[in-house]
């Protein structure tokens, strides 16, 4: 005769069996000589599972067996550390499925300008992405021909040092001799250098 259909929440029916772990599929024309115990094999539900990475990269979204054990994925954001997930990640696969997202702390870093012989330097702990002020820096008897490597507009994510890259002054020294002759009118001498010897003039 007909087998009755049973039912489960949160499963469909599959067939009945001649064992709890399937064995031989039992047919309404299987001929009985004898008492016997049959199973319900069933096919749990189907529920989606996302892991919203929330800005990094790693996330997951698919159909899952309902109570079948969950794995969240690694996930990564550049200049972030992964706190964990909101809700906590259950065990199992729930009615409905779930939607876990991933929490997030900015990094900070070490921002150096180094002033490189002169004056106006600093090193500041930013997070990263945070817009960077870039100092105004001085060195006597020098003229300031910008940074090294390139300052970024924000906060890279890794520690930096940003060079500060000068240009030594050079001055003209005139001479005047005075009614005489000597060949040139003035000599040019590096910022802190000695003038040197000087050219001997002459004068009728």
């Amino acid at each position: 005769g007909e087998l009755p259909i049973p039912t489960r929440a949160n499963y469909s029916f599959d067939a009945w069996y001649s064992s709890g772990s399937g064995g031989v599929r039992i047919l309404p024309s299987d001929v009985v000589t004898s008492d016997m115990q049959i199973y319900a094999h069933w096919i749990p539900d189907k529920y989606t599972v996302t892991f919203d990475a929330n800005g990094g990269v790693g996330g997951t979204s698919g159909l899952m067996d309902y109570e079948s054990a969950i794995v969240a994925p690694t996930v990564t954001r550049t200049g972030y550390t992964f706190k964990g997930w909101t809700p906590t990640v259950a065990a199992t696969v729930p009615v409905g499925g779930a939607t876990y997202t991933a929490l997030w702390q900015v990094n900070r870093y070490t921002v150096t300008f180094n002033a490189n012989g002169g004056v106006g330097g600093k090193s500041v702990r930013q997070d990263y992405g945070t817009v960077i002020a870039v100092p105004t820096v001085t060195r006597t008897g020098y003229t300031f021909k910008g940074w090294s490597p390139e300052v970024a507009v924000t906060v890279p994510a890794s520690d930096v040092t940003y060079t500060a890259q000068w240009e030594i002054n050079k001055y003209s020294v005139t001479l005047d001799v005075n009614g005489g002759t000597c060949g040139t009118e003035s000599i040019t001498v590096e910022h802190g250098a000695t003038v040197g010897a000087l050219p001997a003039p002459t004068r009728e």
